[in-house]
């Protein structure tokens, strides 16, 4: 049992710490972190080490959190790296791989040091949200990574900001960005249904809304590639339809949907009124009122 368990521990350290792929990812990171002479016990001193790695890595002491934090998504990385190689049998460049890790640290840390309401926007964006043009439809998604599923939630509003349908679903999916790629694939989906011809879907995922507006750009996850495809495969139906990239203090109703998602049991379309008392703050707020459907 015991020799076992060290086996065990042995193959679990090189997959995360030694192997080839492992070592090009800590050595990109903006600590150029090397492994190879490192030799700790067990694991669990690994871990330590990461958690404490001032005065035994090159980490400062005012980069102690974010080395932390970077430390995290690479680890998550390697094990849907070696997921997606021994399930698929796909492999993805490493230069792919590394882009996506500072792409996500940069959004978590954001997330983490700065209040959304506190966000400055960028360029001509507005700073709150904006009804469509006239006999446009906009649709802001949203999706949030719960337990054992994905809440995935999109609201629905005309040119004068009336909601027209909000809706929420569940999915088995484990990776925010593929959460929010589906969302916007049953965004889409929801107005070929509905027979909408103008559409303007928004959300706050900004490496999937590069994506769908730059079919060369590859810095989102793997896991979102089958639904970014099914959502270009969408876009001929409409006779005009525009992906945008939002705040996340922009697309609060469609945060709050998700939440309420996480929260109930209840898949399909919902009662506005029914989602939260901020929801419906909000609602007024920007302009809306709910209608029948």
């Amino acid at each position: 049992m015991y020799q076992f368990k060290f086996v065990e521990e042995n193959i679990t350290v090189h997959l995360f710490f030694k192997c080839t792929v492992a070592r090009a990812l800590w050595l990109a990171s903006p600590w150029g972190i090397k492994w190879e002479n490192v030799q700790l016990p067990s694991l669990e001193a690994y871990l330590d080490r990461i958690a404490d790695p001032v005065g035994s890595l090159p980490i400062s002491h005012n980069d102690g959190d974010s080395f932390v934090l970077y430390a995290v998504i690479i680890l998550e990385s390697i094990w849907k790296i070696r997921n997606k190689l021994v399930c698929e049998g796909k492999r993805s460049p490493l230069e792919d791989e590394v882009r996506v890790i500072n792409r996500r640290f940069d959004e978590f840390w954001m997330s983490r040091t700065t209040p959304a309401n506190q966000l400055a926007p960028t360029g001509n964006q507005a700073t709150t949200w904006s009804p469509p043009p006239y006999g446009t439809i906009k649709i802001n998604s949203d999706a949030s990574i719960g337990k054992d599923f994905a809440s995935l939630g999109i609201v629905v509003r005309n040119h004068v900001g009336q909601v027209l349908k909000v809706e929420v679903w569940k999915e088995r999916i484990d990776v925010a960005e593929a959460a929010e790629a589906a969302a916007i694939c049953k965004a889409l989906s929801m107005a070929v249904n509905e027979g909408f011809q103008d559409v303007m879907c928004e959300s706050d995922a900004q490496s999937i809304v590069q994506a769908l507006n730059n079919t060369r750009s590859h810095s989102f996850h793997w896991s979102a590639d089958v639904f970014i495809k099914e959502i270009l495969q969408l876009c001929p139906v409409f006779n005009s339809v525009t992906f945008a990239w939002t705040p996340r203090n922009n697309n609060r109703m469609a945060h709050l949907a998700v939440r309420w998602g996480l929260l109930n049991s209840f898949c399909g379309q919902i009662c506005p009124f029914l989602i939260s008392r901020e929801f419906v703050e909000v609602m007024l707020q920007e302009g809306g009122q709910q209608t029948s459907s």
